[in-house]
């Protein structure tokens, strides 16, 4: 099975500063890239990213009741938490970016960890467009589409077209990221809770002639 993650759903959003990658890479700083060009790659993971273009030090806007073992944080960078990352690195060896980062409060306390950021830029092309309830772009049908939408949360997906990646972007979604039933069951296993809002996908049934 393959379940549709919502990384930017309700809950899975946590507000945080990066003093120093700001003063690296913000306005004014004359950096190439600049922080808008490194939060598109946070957000669609278009490129593997070098070290030092991810923040090392994040300071925590305001303390979420309960600190999920996923989330985002602003422009759109992953975080997550230390068994998330041994999991997926665990069923995708090599396949997947993680760069150590520190969360703390504003007065300095640091958050429990170890926490991680992550890219993710393996791609496949497997949902079944003509079976699915999404959203196209009429103008870019094959790059920007969209699983979100106001109606039933139905998507068909061709098992056969799949490559054995178990976290990974589909490729006509900007943004998506799906996982597999073993990633889904590991986390399960574990009680970790990665972008909770997720959905299940429904698998292409195959007539037999």
């Amino acid at each position: 099975m393959t379940y549709i993650f919502h990384p930017s759903g309700p809950g899975n959003m946590v507000g945080v500063e990066k003093p120093e990658w700001k003063e690296k890479f913000g306005v004014g700083s004359g950096s190439d890239p600049s922080a808008a060009a490194l939060s598109s790659v946070f957000h669609y993971g278009l490129r593997e990213l070098l070290e030092d273009e991810v923040p090392k030090r994040l300071i925590a806007k305001k303390i979420p009741q309960k600190w999920h073992d996923s989330f985002r944080v602003s422009d759109a960078l992953s975080v997550v938490r230390e068994p998330v990352k041994d999991i997926i690195e665990r069923l995708d060896p090599g396949v997947h970016q993680f760069f150590p980062l520190t969360i703390e409060t504003k007065r300095g306390k640091i958050i429990e960890g170890p926490w991680f950021a992550m890219n993710v830029t393996a791609r496949q092309d497997s949902v079944v467009m003509e079976q699915s309830s999404v959203n196209v772009n009429k103008r870019f049908p094959d790059e920007l589409c969209s699983f979100f939408h106001d109606g039933e949360d139905r998507v068909t997906v061709d098992a056969g077209r799949q490559s054995g990646l178990h976290l990974w972007r589909e490729q006509r979604f900007r943004g998506s990221l799906l996982g597999s039933d073993a990633l889904m069951a590991e986390l399960k296993a574990q009680k970790l809770r990665f972008f909770p809002r997720a959905f299940r996908a429904l698998d292409l049934v195959v007539e037999a002639d």
